[in-house]
């Protein structure tokens, strides 16, 4: 019966997630883009020379990670509208596949008080 059953691959959970991350390659992770949208700091603390923060639509609640570094993070004032210029990174934690935004350049800010009187 041995020369009989069927062959077909096994997987370990780890290898899944990194086929799926690995999948996804589309322009975004592979050129520049640029971001629009709210600036909100996270943390207090610098990793690495990195902060992590998020970037939030103007319209709604969705956000996406932000990794910065701390040069062009004391640029930035909290809670304000930036467009920004990087690309998207993927990441695998807690079973998820995380996507990242790694901020190049900082290419425009406006500034919410102006935005209010207008």
């Amino acid at each position: 019966m041995q020369g009989n059953e069927p062959t077909y691959p096994i997987y370990s959970p780890g290898s899944v997630m990194g086929l799926f991350c690995n999948a996804l390659k589309i322009n975004a992770t592979i050129n520049l883009i640029y971001l629009k949208g709210r600036y909100s700091f996270g943390g207090g603390k610098a990793y690495g020379n990195y902060y992590y923060d998020h970037l939030f639509s103007e319209s709604d609640t969705v956000s996406i990670g932000v990794k910065v570094s701390s040069l062009l993070r004391s640029k930035i004032q909290n809670n304000e509208i930036y467009t920004l210029k990087g690309f998207i990174e993927k990441n695998i934690k807690n079973s998820c596949v995380e996507l990242r935004f790694v901020v190049d350049e900082i290419i425009q800010h406006q500034n919410q008080a102006l935005k209010l009187c207008l």
